[in-house]
């Protein structure tokens, strides 16, 4: 159920929904060190211009109403949101803002 709730969520906060893209892809379920590895991750990207596409990603689900990107996006600078929706209810949304 986290997809259908981080999803809900975005689409309630955000309109129109910005570019969505996800690290899991990378490096799997980490369970308590994903946030610290994802937000490393992500500032590394983002220092060399780009958010990194979503691997494997091949199907929209159309209930979530919310379609990750397939392709690396330049950037140059902004605001990041990373969501970490963890077991058992851990959940933490953090912003980054870059440039």
């Amino acid at each position: 159920l986290n997809d259908e709730g981080e999803a809900a969520g975005m689409v309630q906060v955000f309109d129109p929904l910005p570019p969505v893209f996800a690290l899991k892809p990378y490096i799997g379920h980490s369970l308590g060190s994903c946030g610290v590895i994802e937000t490393a991750m992500v500032c590394l990207a983002i220092g060399q211009g780009f958010v990194p596409a979503t691997p494997g990603f091949e199907q929209t689900d159309e209930r979530l109403g919310v379609t990750p990107i397939t392709r690396e996006l330049a950037v140059r600078g902004g605001h990041f949101m990373l969501n970490f929706f963890g077991f058992g209810g851990n959940n933490n949304s953090i912003i980054l803002r870059a440039g």
